[in-house]
């Protein structure tokens, strides 16, 4: 009778209990539930199997990226993350499961506030990524990383960099999801 299952960190791709979940629905013939996913995208196997393959079976998948900047700035930000093997990975889950529903949530503060935009645009630009399914979520916590603590002259600098982002943006963003403001 599951409809729905939401699967968040840790990292839900190399815990032995998902694959051992998605199997369970899979033998059960329950490829109809639908799979939601909170990952750091570093890892699409687990003991040699491809989550991929499993994914495949499924009518609804959909998974949001928690990524907060690309290349060395994402290794420096989350530590253990090798920016090549994300979008590989990226790669590899456009390759072999087309149909999956696939957001990128970056957690942005001061620390990367002036280089998400950038990061945005390159994977828009790349193909990774529809445009408009791109989300910020602000760190609030702890307060002096908080953006609106930064001095007015990056403040500022912030303030036009995502200007100038959104008017690349909102003629590619035909569901206006991503250019609200």
């Amino acid at each position: 009778e599951v409809e729905e299952i939401y699967f968040a960190g840790g990292e839900p791709l190399i815990m032995p209990e998902h694959y051992e979940l998605l199997n369970a629905l899979i033998e059960n013939k329950q490829t109809n539930v639908k799979l939601v996913y909170n990952t750091n995208l570093t890892e699409l196997e687990f003991k040699g199997k491809s989550v991929l393959d499993l994914w495949s079976q499924f009518d609804n998948v959909a998974v949001c990226a928690s990524l907060d900047a690309s290349g060395t700035r994402a290794e420096y930000l989350r530590c253990g993350t090798v920016w090549d093997r994300i979008v590989e990975n990226r790669k590899q889950m456009i390759e072999k499961c087309p149909g999956i529903y696939f957001w990128v949530s970056s957690t942005t503060g001061l620390i990367n506030a002036l280089h998400v935009p950038n990061f945005h645009r390159e994977w828009v630009e790349k193909g990774l990524i529809n445009p408009e399914n791109f989300n910020i979520q602000n760190i609030y916590q702890p307060e002096y990383m908080r953006v609106d603590r930064a001095t007015p002259e990056l403040r500022d600098l912030i303030l036009e960099k995502y200007k100038s982002h959104l008017e690349w943006l909102k003629p590619l963003d035909t569901e206006g999801r991503a250019s609200q403001g």
